[in-house]
């Protein structure tokens, strides 16, 4: 193998392991940027390894697989695929398609209730009460609960929900009221992870494994005092721990609301003051926003990236 062709074979493995473990939209088809098919077992201590999945015989079954909040992330009604923000696609022994893209899922290795694809570690595991976990050697993270696995010709279609949960696509896009500032979001199903661009630069990520986003704009003050929440669908509160001569200079008000229109295509901004609100004023405009409780954790996950940006906030606040 070449260099450049080594290059690329760990490039590929990076990426599809990234979006396995993020449950992020991966690459279609044909991209260049998705692991190929092997031979690689899940390693049980068998003397014969683990096969890949055969296409499956007579109907599919109803199977629903549930995030950690109990939101639905991917199901099957047998034939027809649904998740999360009204996302529909199809399913078939062969193929899943979902978002507009279709893949294979034979190219699933299948232990039992454990599966995984050729040429990256780690596993997704399913146990009998249907907890969903992805391991990479001792260490486990929670992807939710799945219903309607009675038997082993379930558990098999299940491989097929494996393949479509990173698929599930979230894209919106955030633009300031004028029009200069313009970010767009993709997230993962379960909104766990995320990542906000300006163009094609990366301003903001919210990773699986920590417990706040990470501003990558430098942004002239310290953003872990900034805070967006969720205080009902359509309606975000923008909280500022003022401790720091840089923090009350950037924000004058410890408490600011934003308001979604009714038809989720605008914000407003109605700043608190003394606990009481003043007229509100017009902030951004969003597109891609489905009333669903992933797109609710979108729309404040723009909104910190907005704020948190230096550019960004001075334009809106």
């Amino acid at each position: 193998m070449t260099q450049p062709e080594a290059c690329d074979s760990r490039r590929t493995i990076r990426i599809s392991f990234l979006c396995l473990t993020l449950l992020v939209a991966c690459p279609s088809a044909g991209s260049g940027e998705r692991a190929e098919t092997g031979a690689a077992g899940v390693g049980t201590g068998a003397a014969k390894p683990a096969e890949a999945v055969k296409p499956p015989t007579g109907p599919a079954p109803k199977i629903v697989w549930t995030d950690t909040n109990g939101e639905i992330l991917v199901a099957s009604d047998g034939e027809t695929l649904t998740s999360a923000c009204g996302l529909t696609g199809k399913l078939t022994p062969t193929e899943v398609t979902l978002a507009g893209d279709t893949q294979p899922w034979g190219v699933l290795v299948r232990d039992g209730r454990r599966y995984s694809r050729p040429l990256l570690d780690g596993v997704i595991e399913v146990s009998p009460q249907g907890m969903v976990t992805h391991k990479v050697g001792s260490a486990e993270t929670p992807l939710g609960e799945v219903t309607g696995l009675t038997g082993d010709a379930e558990l098999q279609w299940f491989g097929a929900l494996v393949v479509a949960a990173p698929m599930v696509k979230h894209e919106l896009a955030l633009t300031s009221i004028d029009g200069t500032f313009k970010l767009s979001l993709t997230g993962a199903a379960d909104m766990r992870a995320w990542e906000v661009k300006r163009g094609a630069t990366p301003i903001a990520v919210r990773r699986r494994a920590e417990p706040r986003p990470l501003s990558q704009d430098a942004p002239a003050f310290p953003t872990d005092l900034v805070t967006v929440s969720i205080d009902s669908p359509g309606h975000y509160l923008l909280q500022v721990v003022r401790d720091t001569d840089a923090i009350k200079a950037a924000f004058p008000r410890e408490t600011t609301r934003l308001n979604e229109s009714a038809d989720g295509t605008k914000l407003e901004l109605m700043a608190i003051v003394n606990g009481k609100p003043l007229k509100p004023r017009p902030f951004a405009t969003l597109v891609g926003r489905q009333k669903c409780r992933a797109h609710d954790e979108a729309v404040a996950a723009l909104i910190w990236s907005f704020v948190a940006s230096k550019s960004g906030h001075d334009v809106a606040m």
